[in-house]
């Protein structure tokens, strides 16, 4: 009882140490900048969680980190370092907006579970490369899925700027149908039904790790090899499992992330793929309007 009591308080207190200490630390940048660290963390505070608007475009923009860790949390939990998660998520994202582009003239309750499917199937097929590459010449996952990483982000790019590109003079597909777009839940942001996609997905892994056979069996490969081995755990089997799942919850965190998913527009522009054009954009309206 008082290792439970114990194991609990870690859980709750650990977390909250780690965002103290990384506030702490962000105030000793904020402070050369001659801004006071309370006021700066006030208007960030203000920014995320102000009024109705801002806390739903906080919601929105942590549903693709959700989706993230859940593809983290069961790779991890199985001891699989999936570090590929970025380049399974840009993959995923192309070929959601793939899918909705060809499949555009089938109904919104049938397009938008295509295009899920594909982008996880995607991703998933996108894994099976370093995944083969552990498991046959036990060559290290993390190097090789964080190569995969900077293969997909590129590729995506060339795709949507040759290839695939639409009519846009920016990576773009063709324009999807507007019933291609998830729901929006409310008329302030573009906070849409994949928030709560990914929190069905959490309760689900939560019953499958901790409630099923096949959960035991992750949980124990995590452990240790050797005591998975000695209960009769299919080790190969299990680990390529385990990494597809993984891929597959990454993949459908690009098609949730896919702008035109979240309703930012009516092109299939993919928000990762721009951000640095955004970015860099950014950057140079601010010096025009210092110039100014």
């Amino acid at each position: 009882m008082q290792a439970t009591a114990k194991n609990l308080l870690k859980t709750i207190t650990n977390p909250i140490v780690t965002v103290i200490l990384a506030l702490l630390i962000g105030s000793f940048l904020v402070l050369p900048t001659g801004t006071s660290p309370v006021q700066a963390y006030a208007a960030l505070f203000r920014g995320a969680f102000g009024s109705t608007n801002a806390l739903l475009g906080t919601l929105m923009c942590s549903t693709p980190l959700l989706f993230c860790g859940l593809s983290a949390c069961i790779a991890l939990k199985s001891n699989v370092f999936n570090i590929g998660i970025e380049g399974q998520m840009h993959i995923g994202a192309l070929a959601a907006g793939i899918a909705a582009v060809y499949f555009g003239s089938f109904p919104g309750w049938i397009l938008i579970p295509i295009c899920f499917i594909c982008a996880g199937f995607t991703a998933m097929l996108w894994s099976v490369i370093p995944a083969f590459l552990k498991s046959k010449y036990n060559i290290s996952l993390i190097i090789s899925s964080i190569m995969m990483n900077n293969l997909g982000i590129l590729l995506t790019t060339y795709l949507a700027s040759y290839p695939l590109k639409g009519d846009l003079p920016l990576a773009a597909t063709q324009k999807i149908p507007e019933h291609a777009v998830l729901p929006k839940l409310s008329h302030l942001s573009d906070f849409n039904v994949g928030f709560f996609l990914a929190l069905m997905i959490a309760i689900l892994l939560y019953f499958i790790i901790f409630r099923t056979p096949f959960g035991y069996e992750i949980r124990a490969l995590g452990i240790s090899q050797s005591f998975a081995k000695y209960i009769g755990v299919n080790i190969n089997k299990k680990f390529f499992i385990v990494m597809f799942v993984s891929a597959l919850i990454a993949g459908f965190a690009g098609a949730e992330t896919f702008k035109c998913f979240s309703g930012y527009s009516d092109e299939v522009i993919d928000r990762l793929v721009m951000r640095d054009d955004e970015r860099r954009n950014s950057s140079t309206d601010s010096e025009i309007s210092t110039t100014k």
